[in-house]
């Protein structure tokens, strides 16, 4: 009877150890994944900033004509295929947006 419930109780508290386990695995998995998140959000923005300084330079300069922008998002999506969030209307509102002093 001795040896039945001393098993009981290295049960119950392996599984106590493996729950805490999994609640901590889980909170490091989710900080890491915010923290990831977050890099991507400043890094997308950090290169949708440039892209608008660099469409913006190219327009100014003359060197770019009527259409540009649009058969430079045509050609990225063929290059690129599923690329998103670089459509003509989204490159010219980079562009728009750095023109404007920034994104807000």
């Amino acid at each position: 009877m001795d040896f039945t419930m001393n098993n009981q109780q290295t049960q119950q508290n392996l599984n106590a150890e493996v729950t805490a386990s999994v609640k901590a695995l889980k909170l490091a998995i989710l900080l890491a994944q915010r923290a990831v998140a977050a890099d991507a959000n400043r890094v997308m923005l950090m290169l949708y900033l440039s892209i608008g300084q660099f469409v913006s330079q190219k327009s100014r300069n003359g060197v770019w004509g009527t259409g540009t922008i649009d058969s430079i998002s045509e050609q990225l999506q063929r290059e690129m295929p599923g690329l998103r969030g670089f459509s003509a209307r989204n490159i010219r509102n980079m562009r728009f947006s750095l023109n404007k002093g920034g994104l807000f």
